[in-house]
């Protein structure tokens, strides 16, 4: 029996978008047909402490060819938890259940299964740090505009 090749099998892109009020994780499938993330299709985020994110698709799905784009929304909590915990391992479940892990195949953005999950909760810091610096400039934007409305009063 012949193995796959590894181009059969389909991956996932994970993409970040934050402002001051929402978090979203934009996932992208490279095969529509095997994971296809259509609305009320399951992202799971399985991390080292066996806790986990679960989270349906609540829009519909981008298509471009074969590649596939949908967004999850995260809670702030659920935000620092992904930059708190190792994470594991990812499934997406539609009509099948696939698992996805960090590859060990040679790569341009990291060399080897545990360096793809420390770049990820890396990359998960960063955002959650950015996600509070616009914390804080939104508050301070509120502060100004009380004190403004006060003096106009």
């Amino acid at each position: 029996m012949e193995a796959l090749s590894i181009n059969l099998l389909p991956t996932i892109a994970i993409a970040f978008k934050v402002d001051a009020k929402s978090n979203f994780l934009i996932i992208t499938s490279s095969h529509k047909d095997i994971s296809p993330l259509k609305k009320g299709d399951t992202f799971t985020i399985y991390f080292h402490d066996n806790s986990f994110i679960e989270k349906q698709f609540i829009i519909g799905r981008t298509l471009c060819g074969k590649v596939v784009t949908n967004i999850i929304v995260l809670s702030d909590l659920e935000l620092i938890q992904l930059s708190q915990v190792l994470i594991n391992n990812i499934v997406t479940e539609s009509a099948i259940k696939i698992p996805y892990e960090f590859t060990d195949l040679s790569n341009s953005q990291y060399s080897n299964t545990l360096d793809g999950k420390r770049l990820f909760k890396i990359i998960s810091e960063r955002i959650t740090g950015v996600k509070e610096l616009l914390l804080k400039k939104n508050s301070e934007n509120d502060q100004d505009f009380s004190i403004t409305n006060k003096l106009l009063s």
